[in-house]
């Protein structure tokens, strides 16, 4: 079944200005990201990380709180209804999204889930014995009308200090309003490519850096993939050329953890949420998921909530009841 159309970008323009504007002025200043380096889970199971809550400074934005964790914009809003993203207020609780339900398919090379804004890397054991992980970050996609493209890429080549052609759409505008431009930008602060770039197969798409962290969580881009500075600088480091990239458009994930079923709802406006049920349904139908009717039933509550977080559908072990709302702690999760 086909899914719901591509979720309009958020926030809206007014605020995304605003999310500028506060980068200029330094209201959004370089923090260092956690790095999520995790585990992979046993052969059968596919969720892996923790809830976390912490508790705001008089100074923090949630911005400032999802790049700390090395988590997008849109996921740090979405797990934190009715809370202010500009003003959160000290001491308020705020629940930071990294528990995640891995995207199904073959677990190497590197997998871009655009319909979260995430991406997941697989490095290759560098011993026999070696445990396998499993590195994730969040990224910034395409646009409406300029969407990341969706199938299965190389790493063509590995560029430090990349140049940035504008782009075709964007030049046009630049003419059209008797602006003048460079039609290359050399590599430098300013440059929208950051520090390093891994150009993809598929001509004009590469997996870059940015010189503008607000978007990173974000449906702003050309239809190139944007991460965190701080991100892409260790990735670059890691990934080889000729790894492959798998960019799929998953909005709905579902996933075992200990005996328990996870379904992941992708944040998304109410009306790209039409039609989900169905989809839903044959999604937990085709995983397997014991006893559907009454899993059903809870994932269509997870779906209404839209917090983007991977929630217990099925009972947990001991009989507990499986939470009602998407974001509510799981048994793993940690203050």
């Amino acid at each position: 079944m086909a899914r719901p159309r591509a979720a309009s970008p958020r926030p809206p323009h007014a605020a995304a200005a605003l999310l500028g504007l506060l980068a200029l002025l330094g209201g959004f200043a370089p923090a260092p990201a956690r790095a999520l380096d995790l585990p992979l889970p046993p052969e059968g199971e596919s969720v892996v990380g923790h809830i976390r809550h912490v508790r705001a400074t008089e100074a923090d934005t949630l911005l400032d709180i999802a790049r700390r964790f090395d988590v997008g914009y849109e996921e740090i809003v979405a797990a934190n209804p009715g809370v202010d993203p500009w003003l959160p207020g000290k001491g308020t609780r705020v629940s930071v999204p990294t528990r995640f339900v891995l995207p199904p398919g073959p677990r190497i090379g590197m997998v871009i889930n655009t319909a979260e804004m995430r991406l997941y890397y697989y490095p290759a054991p560098e011993t026999p014995w070696e445990r396998r992980r499993v590195v994730t970050h969040p990224v910034g996609v395409g646009k409406v009308g300029l969407e990341t493209p969706h199938g299965e890429f190389k790493v063509k080549d590995r560029v430090e200090g990349p140049s940035w052609t504008v782009p075709a759409e964007l030049a046009a505008k630049f003419r059209a309003q008797g602006l003048a431009f460079e039609p290359v930008m050399p590599p430098g602060p300013e440059n929208p490519l950051g520090d390093y770039a891994l150009i993809l197969d598929k001509p004009g798409y590469s997996i870059h850096g940015t010189n503008r962290p607000w978007a990173v969580g974000m449906r702003v881009s050309h239809g190139c993939v944007r991460l965190f500075p701080e991100d892409i600088s260790t990735l670059f480091r890691r990934v080889p050329q000729g790894t492959p990239v798998r960019i799929v458009d998953l909005p709905y994930k579902v996933g075992r953890q200990d005996g328990v079923w996870y379904l992941e709802a992708g944040n998304l406006d109410a009306p790209d949420r039409a039609g989900s049920a169905a989809m839903v349904s044959d999604l937990l139908a085709g995983a397997g998921v014991e006893n559907l009717p009454a899993a059903a039933a809870v994932a269509g509550r997870v779906v209404t909530a839209n917090r983007g977080v991977p929630t217990p559908i099925t009972p947990r072990q001991g009989g507990a009841a499986a939470p009602a709302l998407a974001g509510s702690p799981g048994p793993a999760d940690r203050d």
